[in-house]
């Protein structure tokens, strides 16, 4: 057997180099996220990610998928970014999910983290294995000529077989020789200035099957109120990140808790925790379990004493279902387009700032980030309702051809994007128990709420204060606080022998001739306070209890 039997150039098609040049993979986990979507592709309930933390010179991703025959290697690699329908055709899935990538575009978004990667597959049904190396720096000594050019040499692969031995089927990609000056390198290795490491990482070679840490992790975050996840650690932001856009499962009690669902939303949510567990995959990043690290809704960062003291803010929470089932027309006929989902509305910002807006997912798997303009509806004059909304659409059909190569978005002229997007101008903004309706009414009752509990926080405030001024005024005669909080002062049984009426400005004031009060500074300090109290509607009753202590205090 010669060391390496065979090889072959990688040749791309122009546009995919495009994306790939322009920054196809923009956030940190991107690039990962495309090699474990091979995996889930090939039938794998397992991928094991391990970041080769703390230097970061390799990363291995390893799943128990169905492996790649030669046959496989070779079509993979010369019909890069072929269609979801030539993919499906030369390789049909038994697994009982539908095909999510393009074939070979995983593989080469990793040149931005490495451009020397070996490959160690044993396929299904074969007695041998195959290692192959992918050689991608051709991609950095050509890439500005590829305007010039309908295809590219990319790089070349070469490969052999191996013994198949004890090994199990599978496949293991290795990121060699990460440079330090590589942007990737910075973002996994980047140490954080607010946050120390936040996960409890396994110690080496141990995996955590459970979740917890990633529960911890998540929880963790609400509770000390991170803003940004980019203000945490490299490796700890690529552990979010990979739980977020990865077909994974939900924490035990997310994306959303219990006790705020109801009726339709409590039926999707549990469609979709029940779809995504029979997918049967899991992802591991350095032992940890990844899980969507959606926990809703997030806590308030900064609290204020009416915070604390308002007992219904379960009344502000909104959550909202998506139900899609429409057509649109298309060259080809008419179009299905179907999805699942749920929004929620909270009376404050959403954290971290990742999870606001809308977050669509095709096949389970995320397309861009958050928002990705389904919420232009909400308009400027609203930056605050669009900042306290989070939820996730499951385009379930219609969608997949809508999809850019390098699904951080969508082709927005597709006709089956148009009927999606005009369903949800619907939900959101347009029928009667639309989302920005009802976050109008449930502002109004808030408001309505808090204003009881100002005013109660208020009126501790000045009884105490009154409290305090006439037992200045009147030492002799001490008023207790608890005196002021036993009156049962109604609008019908205020002594009004005790006062008069300024008509000019409506304010009622203690008539002063009928007390027995010599002191000027004390005149002055009653009718004050008296002029205060009368000043503001919602002190009313209060300053019908402060009549009556002064009456007590000093009447004739």
């Amino acid at each position: 057997m010669n060391e390496w039997e065979n090889a072959f150039d990688i040749r791309v098609a122009l546009k995919i180099i495009k994306h790939i040049s322009n920054g196809m993979y923009r956030t940190p986990g991107g690039i990962l996220k495309e090699l474990i979507n091979n995996s889930y592709d090939a039938g794998a309930t397992e991928v094991y990610v391990n970041s080769g933390y703390p230097s970061f010179s390799a990363i291995s991703i390893k799943d128990n998928g169905s492996g790649m025959t030669k046959e496989d290697l070779e079509f993979s690699f010369m019909h890069i970014g072929a269609s979801v329908k030539v993919l499906e055709e030369s390789y049909p899935t038994s697994f009982g999910r539908k095909t999510i990538g393009m074939f070979g575009i995983g593989m080469l978004a990793a040149v931005h983290a490495s451009q020397n990667i070996t490959m160690r597959t044993f396929p299904k049904g074969k007695d041998y294995g195959l290692e192959a190396e992918f050689n991608l720096s051709p991609y950095f000594k050509y890439v500005n000529q590829i305007k010039t050019l309908e295809e590219f040499k990319f790089g070349t692969i070469k490969y052999k077989e191996i013994a198949r031995g004890s090994n199990d089927i599978g496949t293991e990609v290795i990121l060699k020789d990460i440079k330090r000056d590589s942007d990737f390198y910075k973002a996994i290795s980047r140490r954080s200035v607010k946050y120390l490491d936040l996960v409890d990482w396994p110690q080496s070679d141990k995996i955590e099957d459970n979740g917890k840490i990633m529960k911890v992790f998540v929880k963790l975050l609400d509770s000390i109120g991170v803003r940004n996840i980019e203000d945490l650690t490299g490796r700890d932001q690529f552990l979010w990140e990979l739980g977020l856009i990865c077909p994974v499962e939900y924490l035990e009690d997310g994306p959303i808790q219990s006790s705020y669902l109801n009726g339709e939303s409590k039926k999707i949510i549990g469609e979709i925790k029940g779809e995504l567990e029979s997918l049967n995959f899991k992802v591991y990043f350095d032992g940890v379990q990844l899980r969507r690290p959606i926990y809703l809704p997030s806590t308030k960062i900064r609290t204020s004493e009416i915070d604390q003291l308002d007992s219904e803010t379960n009344q502000d929470f909104r959550v909202f279902p998506i139900i899609v089932n429409t057509e649109a027309s298309a060259t080809e006929g008419k179009v299905r387009v179907k999805a699942i989902g749920y929004v929620l509305l909270q009376p404050h910002r959403v954290t971290p700032i990742q999870l606001m807006g809308l977050y669509p997912r095709v096949k389970f798997v995320g397309v861009g980030k958050y928002d990705n303009n389904f919420f232009r509806v909400i308009h400027g004059e609203q930056p605050i309702l669009r900042a306290q909304l989070s939820g996730e659409l499951y385009i379930k059909e219609g969608l997949d051809d809508a999809v850019n190569l390098d699904r951080e978005g969508f082709i927005e002229i597709d006709s089956g994007y148009q009927a999606l997007k005009e369903k949800l101008r619907d939900i959101i903004s347009e029928s009667d128990n639309s989302v920005i309706k009802e976050a109008k009414r449930a502002g109004r009752s808030r408001r309505e709420r808090r204003l009881g509990v100002q005013y109660g926080i208020n009126k501790a405030v000045i009884e105490a204060d009154i409290v305090k001024i006439v037992n200045s005024l009147n030492p002799k005669k001490k008023v207790e606080l608890k005196e002021m909080s036993d009156l049962k002062a109604k609008s019908d049984t205020r002594d009004y022998s005790a006062v008069k009426v300024r008509s000019t400005k409506d304010i009622i004031e203690l008539s002063i001739s009928d007390y027995d009060i010599a002191d000027s500074r004390t005149i002055s300090l009653i009718v004050g306070v008296d002029e205060m109290l009368s000043s503001r509607p919602e002190y009313k009753n209060l300053r019908d209890e402060f009549v009556k202590l002064v009456n007590g205090l000093f009447k004739r």
